[in-house]
């Protein structure tokens, strides 16, 4: 008789076992390991809009078909992670709210056990922002050329690039990107900005950020300047010399050809050493300006524009002359003062950049930030509030 009672009770339906299982501590945590090791593969592999496609489009060679079949170019937007992003969502809106009615229901320490749902429930707003951003957001990149107008994907506005320029340090490194950009809406310039590496356009709910930066390949090559034959003295003996750029060229006499080039940029340098002496010389020449040389003379014994160097001169000074800075008499010979000068009309065109500017919308954001307050508040109230009553 038991037998049929017991057979005859009807077991929990799927809904129940799908409830019981995402009320389980144990399958939160399951899937908080599993959207955290998601999240370390999305930080440890490049990411690519459009995955392997994307990454293809960037000139990357380098790529694995397998990792592109998995989602891994592109984590965040993968069918998997939102999936697995989701159901952490559900897990903790059903804990949490399976408790909301007990913790109301407590007459002692009512506050903070407040305080606490609403930390809860914050995170929950948290993921739901980091969900609408991985579902509704967009990420792109768009290539402009100087004077190109593009629209921007997802938007009823363009953007056009009115400059791209890179800036550098005194030693030639690339210190900047720059692209000064003009949003256009209905045919009208309703905005012009500077956008810098870490400085970005912020327009509508669209970010745009400089990522990318490059010299127009139908630019022609680089201008020859003529060499340069340097000699140093001190109280009127030869000093050593040893070019940087150069290995194994020393003595008491350098020719310098200036081959060392500044990156999208006409800008030839060359930077010479005084062993012993503490100096360094700085020149600098511009095919614009082939009789010239930009001399600078610094103290200092690391090479490189670190702040414990002093610049002792400074001055644009002829390819063939002789100055004087303090003990140092330095004596500069042009040895082919004509080399260059049929080609100088060249070198007044101003070369043609281009620019890749990274395209980023996310509407889950204002989530994201109200979440993260109202965490900091509860788990405050929560925490502090028991301390300040003792």
């Amino acid at each position: 008789m038991s037998e049929e009672i017991r057979s005859s009770t009807p077991g929990p339906g799927t809904l129940d076992r799908i409830y019981d299982w995402l009320t389980r501590t144990g399958t939160a945590l399951v899937l908080i390991a599993a959207v955290g090791m998601a999240s370390l593969l999305g930080t440890l592999i490049p990411q690519y809009p459009g995955g392997l496609e994307g990454l293809r489009a960037q000139g990357v060679e380098a790529g694995s078909p397998l990792l592109d079949a998995f989602g891994l170019y592109d984590v965040y937007r993968a069918p998997w992670f939102v999936l697995l992003l989701g159901l952490l969502m559900i897990s903790l809106f059903l804990c949490t709210l399976k408790r909301t009615g007990r913790l109301l229901r407590a007459r002692r320490k009512r506050i903070p056990f407040i305080a606490s749902l609403v930390a809860h429930y914050s995170i929950l707003v948290v993921m739901l922002g980091v969900l609408l951003g991985s579902v509704a957001g967009l990420r792109d990149t768009i290539y402009l050329a100087e004077g190109e107008t593009a629209p921007v994907p997802g938007a009823d506005f363009a953007i056009r690039l009115d400059r791209a320029e890179e800036r550098y340090n005194p030693d030639g490194s690339v210190r900047d990107w720059y692209s000064t950009v003009t949003v256009i809406e209905n045919g009208q310039e309703v905005k012009q900005f500077v956008i810098e590496v870490n400085r970005p356009l912020q327009h509508r709910g669209f970010a745009f950020y400089q990522s990318q930066f490059g010299q127009m390949p139908d630019q022609k090559g680089p201008l020859p300047l003529s060499p340069v034959r340097l000699r140093v003295t001190r109280d009127g003996r030869p000093v050593q010399l040893l070019s940087m750029f150069n290995a194994g060229q020393s003595g008491e006499e350098l020719e310098l050809a200036f081959t060392a080039s500044v990156p999208n940029s006409p800008k030839k340098i060359e930077v010479v050493v005084l062993p012993g002496l503490g100096r360094q010389l700085w020149l600098s020449r511009y095919p614009t300006l082939p009789d010239k040389v930009i001399l600078q003379v610094l103290a200092g014994e690391s090479v490189g524009m670190g702040e414990d160097l002093e610049l002792l001169f400074a001055e644009e000074v002829d390819t063939t002359s002789e100055i004087t800075v303090g003990p140092l008499v330095i004596t500069l010979e042009d040895l082919n003062p004509d080399l260059g000068m049929d080609r100088i009309a060249e070198a007044f065109a101003q070369p043609r950049f281009w620019s890749g500017l990274q395209v980023d919308r996310n509407p889950g954001l204002p989530l994201v930030f109200a979440g993260f307050v109202g965490m900091g508040l509860g788990w405050a109230v929560a925490f502090l509030l028991p301390i300040f009553k003792r």
